[in-house]
């Protein structure tokens, strides 16, 4: 009997040690089989890099004929090769070099896409010239039509920019200032001036003085709810209101000696000659509005732009929406 149990016992204890071992291995198999799902799935998650395409738009082609403008104006006789990174054909030229300059970076003002990847572009180039003495003169402000097309992208590889290629397809051409046939005044304004010594006056005296000046407290000529910080540091020494103009309001608030009940809001356009931190006079209309508290008018705020009403120029008739029509000079050669 002692002999069987032994027997029993040990066979129990070889059959445990087996079932163990199998556990273990199957175990370190199924650690195995979820690390390699693991990897097999983050691969499938991850998309391989794609190049991104830049697409062509006016402010890329505008730029772009704003640099070749600059290089464009000086340029003459024997300096063709400063063009050709900018012209796919560059022209002779017989002119003589460095004679005209761009006195500041371009304007661009309009990029008209002509067809797709084709843009006519608009400038505005204030120019200096070369006199005789060979100094430096003012020549004004000249418009230039300049025809820009999309050329590609650059190629991949290190150090790439991965942009437009763009390239002036023929030499730009001057043309007339943009004109309008229709005149924008300020007409919501009365033609009776608001009187400068009554109070809208003398806010609007106190207000400029602590806003352009320093001198007196901001704060005391604004609503309590406003906060309107002043030029700092001060670019005037001195603010005189020349005239005042206002939109008419019930009762004609904005001309009553006495200030309205609360509430009662006006908008003017504050005509005021300005002495500079240098000396010079500069005259600047200021459109703000004002409302009355407490017996006093205080500023609201200071307006982005005065109100415009579009009108002919015979006062007192509006002039009707204008039909869209074709610019002077917008005309642009096929490529």
């Amino acid at each position: 009997m002692l002999d069987g149990t032994v027997s029993i016992s040990t066979h129990r204890s070889d059959f445990g040690a087996r079932a163990a071992r199998a556990g273990l291995w199957g175990l370190m198999a199924l650690v195995v089989v979820c690390v390699l799902g693991l990897v097999l799935h983050e691969g499938r998650g991850v998309a391989p890099t794609q190049k991104q395409t830049v697409a062509p738009s006016g402010a890329g082609a505008g730029g772009f004929a704003s640099v070749f403008i600059q290089r464009w104006l000086p340029a003459g006789e024997g300096s063709e090769s400063d063009l050709q990174p900018f012209m796919s054909t560059v022209p002779t030229l017989t002119a003589k070099a460095n004679i005209r300059f761009a006195a500041q970076t371009p304007v661009v003002l309009s990029s008209d896409e002509v067809r797709s990847g084709y843009w006519s572009v608009l400038l505005a180039v204030n120019e200096v010239a070369k006199d005789r003495a060979g100094k430096l003169q003012p020549a004004g402000t000249h418009w230039y039509r300049v025809p820009v097309a999309e050329a590609g992208t650059t190629g991949t590889g290190p150090g790439s920019n991965d942009t437009i290629v763009w390239q002036v397809t023929s030499a730009p051409y001057e043309v007339p200032a943009p004109t309008s046939a229709e005149a924008l005044t300020n007409s919501v304004y009365s033609d009776a001036g608001v009187s400068t010594t009554g109070p809208i006056g003398d806010t609007s005296q106190r207000f400029l003085d602590a806003y352009l000046t320093g001198q007196g407290e901001l704060a005391r000529y604004t609503s309590p709810d406003v906060s309107i910080a002043p030029v700092t540091p001060p670019s005037a020494t001195k603010v005189t209101v020349s005239s005042i103009a206002a939109k008419p309001v019930d009762g004609d608030a904005q001309n009553a000696t006495e200030v309205p009940p609360d509430g009662t809001t006006v908008h003017v356009l504050v005509h005021a000659t300005v002495v500079g931190s240098g000396g010079a006079t500069i005259p600047m209309d200021y459109p703000l509005t004002l409302r009355s508290r407490d017996g006093r008018w205080e500023v609201l705020s200071l307006d982005p732009a005065p109100s415009t009403e579009r009108r002919t120029s015979e006062p007192g008739r509006q002039t009707p929406d204008a039909t869209d029509s074709q610019p002077s000079g917008s005309a642009v050669p096929t490529p």
